[in-house]
């Protein structure tokens, strides 16, 4: 299960470090090795100053909504099971 960050604590004309972005969500334990991984696998639009990686604001925010914002809608002949969360369609 994922976490859901607010991104109304994003300032939208800074830049912040990933140790920046950390203490921003440290109620959420959000760790510095998460944000790199969302910067390494592309998820997430940084820029490289030597070993430091600078990310907008605005680029910080629109990726939070975007994150917090992954419900999958069922079609008209699912349902979703309570225990495993495993989408199936009726067998009659």
């Amino acid at each position: 299960m994922h976490k859901k960050y607010d991104h109304r604590l994003v300032v939208s004309y800074r830049s912040y470090k990933v140790r920046d972005i950390c203490r921003l969500f440290s109620a959420k334990k959000l760790h510095e090795q998460t944000v790199r991984g969302w910067v390494n696998d592309g998820k997430l639009k940084a820029i490289w100053h030597g070993k430091t990686i600078f990310i907008y604001g605005a680029v910080l925010k629109q990726f939070l909504l975007d994150n917090n914002n992954q419900k999958r809608t069922l079609e008209f002949n699912q349902f979703r099971c309570f225990k495993c969360q495993q989408i199936s369609t009726p067998l009659h």
